[in-house]
């Protein structure tokens, strides 16, 4: 009995130590690893290698926009779906397979910037395995004279079809800003100059993610990369500090990220 024990332990451990090497992962787990996919619609497919895997993939989620993601569940039993925003949590919806053909979701929406969203694919039940297929739909809506925006949004803030310009008004779309009022991605800063830092910060549109660069001079065109930051659905004020080690004038930068 206890040898035969011993090796049941020595079996399972070996399986676990070489899973990875049976069934190598297709696809990231986490955000930062996820599987990109480009704009517009997608067709994917994808294996769970084994009870604990997790698929991560990213999307650009434009604002104004629905989306209907669908996982056909294939050689996998049941699997569970979560939609995450930018900053990788929390869930901004989740469902499963377990009582339908396919896991689904319908008309995902938001109103905040064009950023990269993602969705994380898993096995529902213990030692779940198998291949599935993904499609995330892109569903833009109609824009009845062509001019790149959602009749939707036009209507929202102008009351028309004619008022909106996509030479003045392109980035406050993209940025989720309000183009009667606020037309700039950023729409306030401050800088507060100390002797020994100085403090930048800005206000921060929903699921939108701002570069930081810096440089001490205008006239050389070298700009230093600082930080990377992503806002979540509130939006929100973002302070950053810098502590100088020396005390030449610097300059500050800010770039919003379309995706």
């Amino acid at each position: 009995m206890k040898r035969g024990f011993l090796i049941g332990l020595f079996v399972s451990a070996y399986v676990a130590s070489v899973w990875g090497d049976i069934l190598p992962n297709d696809h990231g787990s986490t955000p930062a690893t996820a599987t990109a996919l480009s704009g517009g619609s997608n067709n994917i497919s994808g294996v769970l290698e084994h009870d604990m895997d997790v698929d991560v993939f990213s999307f650009p989620f434009k604002p104004w926009t629905s989306y209907t993601i669908v996982v056909d569940t294939g050689t996998v039993r049941d699997v569970n779906i979560q939609v995450l925003p930018p900053t990788g949590s929390p869930s901004y919806g989740t469902t499963n397979s377990v009582w339908a053909g396919a896991a689904a979701f319908t008309n995902l929406a938001h109103q905040g910037a064009q950023s990269r969203w993602f969705i994380a694919v898993s096995g529902m039940f213990q030692f779940t395995t198998g291949s599935y297929h993904l499609a995330v739909w892109e569903n833009p809506g109609q824009d009845t004279n062509g001019s790149g925006f959602p009749d939707a949004w036009e209507i929202h803030y102008f009351g028309d079809l004619e008022t909106a310009d996509p030479a003045l008004d392109t980035e406050a779309y993209w940025t989720g800003r309000d183009p009667t009022a606020d037309p700039l991605a950023i729409d306030s800063m401050q800088q507060r100059a100390y002797p020994t830092r100085d403090v930048i910060g800005w206000s921060l549109a929903p699921y939108a993610t701002y570069d930081l660069f810096t440089s001490t001079n205008l006239v050389i065109n070298d700009w230093e990369y600082v930080d990377t930051h992503t806002a979540g659905d509130s939006g929100g004020l973002w302070l950053w500090t810098n502590e100088p080690t020396v005390g030449p004038h610097r300059f500050y930068k800010i770039r919003f990220r379309a995706e």
